[in-house]
């Protein structure tokens, strides 16, 4: 029987090209590793990178930064503020979020690094993170840009 060699990670899978009749097992295995490698990558409630807008001297819900709190046990948020001044000075943050879902509250740190964007963000027990901005003058745009990794509870074999 014709085969191809395929490697995923630090396995090697002999798969059977088209037309053999033999798919079984080592297809089987082939397309568990895939699974897993990409559950690695990308997982369910994971965020791609996204940028949103925050209004200068408000609050509200960060468009796209948000969580089902159905399964969700744990969270990474990278980020990155961008307030720009009306003399094209940038004012720059980037943050990192960790924590935690108990089932009833996020428990989560915010670590901030920068030179003070004045933007706060604050999680919720629905899952939906906010902002705190603070009201600087000239102030003529702020980007929030972030992406997240997460750990679901998902149901065992």
């Amino acid at each position: 029987m014709s085969t191809i060699r395929l490697r995923l990670g630090d396995e090697v899978f002999d798969i059977p090209i088209v037309g053999a009749s033999n798919w079984g097992e080592q297809i089987t295995l082939y397309l568990r590793k895939n699974s897993e490698i990409l559950a690695n990558i990308q997982g369910p409630q994971d965020i791609l990178l996204t940028q949103a807008p925050i209004e200068n001297g408000s609050q509200g819900n960060i468009a796209g930064l948000e969580f089902s709190t159905t399964d969700i046990q744990h969270i990474i948020i990278d980020g990155y503020i961008e307030r720009t001044l009306t003399s094209n000075l940038k004012i720059v943050d980037s943050f990192k979020c960790e924590g935690i879902y108990d089932g009833s509250n996020f428990y989560i740190d915010v670590n901030y690094t920068g030179t003070d964007a004045g933007v706060e963000i604050l999680p919720s027990s629905t899952g939906q993170f906010t902002y705190k901005s603070k009201d600087v003058p000239n102030t003529s745009i702020i980007k929030i840009f972030f992406r997240a990794k997460t750990i679901i509870q998902e149901l065992e074999e």
